[in-house]
């Protein structure tokens, strides 16, 4: 039995709703572990530290926005991450040679804020580039 275009279509988006997920997770998980972790390498001495927060909380941010329905991307959803991101930093200050910064945390929103603005901009083009594609 051969898929109509609009099974396949429905089953690639699936497909690509668990790999959403799954990035966004993995990205996550290791943005935790290098946030946590006593030592992150050098590589992460030589870029400007706050430069590096931004980054991180901006690529996540856009990872949960590619992972999240097609509904629209609340706002909520960026503030639960950069509570997530206040629970990492305060996490270091337990952490052998790490410590609790308030800039840090000032990156962090700064990423959140810049990436959710956007997207605000940016992801209908998006959308509506994807469900053209999908449908032609």
């Amino acid at each position: 039995m051969s898929n109509t275009p609009s099974q396949l279509k429905r089953q690639i988006y699936s497909l690509y709703r668990i790999a959403a997920w799954a990035q966004f997770f993995l990205l996550t998980i290791y943005a935790t572990y290098l946030s946590l972790t006593p030592n992150p390498g050098s590589v992460f001495t030589s870029v400007w530290d706050k430069l590096l927060h931004v980054i991180c909380w901006f690529a996540l941010t856009v990872s949960l926005r590619a992972a999240w329905p097609k509904s629209g991307f609340p706002v909520w959803a960026a503030l639960v991450l950069f509570g997530y991101s206040v629970m990492v930093e305060t996490l270091q200050h337990f952490t052998p040679a790490r410590e609790f910064s308030g800039y840090d945390l000032i990156g962090n929103a700064l990423g959140v804020i810049a990436a959710y603005l956007l997207m605000l901009l940016v992801w209908p083009m998006l959308e509506r580039m994807w469900n053209k594609r999908l449908a032609g």
